[in-house]
């Protein structure tokens, strides 16, 4: 079984004190692999990006972040990353749902590899719920 997993997870994990530990237990705990939309890696360095802006993280620990994250593994969708079905479908969930693009890559994916979503985006739960998607707050 795969595991879509969205940016606002992924953050929570990579910023909290045990990263490792918290991704390892969902990830066992749902016997998944995990699944991500190629605009993960972009929103992902973007947020990491305001953070360091901000002062909340420097850049050795975004770097440290990254390296984290890859050591999970996560297979990357390239699907919905040109024209065609794939992106058709996600303007249309996004039409659909009233969700942002950005949200409607994450449940085009969801529902192609009927996977559940992990998300602490309750707009995006919402969505993902109203179309039937399993939905994981970690």
């Amino acid at each position: 079984m795969s595991l879509v997993l969205d940016n606002s997870v992924a953050i929570e994990w990579l910023i909290a004190a045990d990263p490792q530990a918290a991704a390892a237990r969902l990830v066992r705990r749902h016997d998944a692999e995990l699944l991500v939309p190629s605009i993960f890696w972009i929103e992902l360095i973007y947020v990491f990006g305001k953070h360091i802006k901000r002062g909340w993280m420097d850049r050795p620990f975004r770097d440290q972040c990254l390296r984290r994250l890859r050591r999970f593994d996560p297979l990357t969708d390239l699907e919905a990353a040109a024209p065609g079905p794939a992106l058709d479908r996600a303007l249309s969930l996004g039409d659909q749902t009233g969700t942002t693009v950005y949200d409607a890559v994450y449940l085009e994916l969801a529902l192609r590899s009927s996977s559940p979503l992990a998300t602490f985006d309750a707009g995006l739960a919402r969505a993902a719920r109203s179309l039937g998607v399993g939905v994981i707050d970690a």
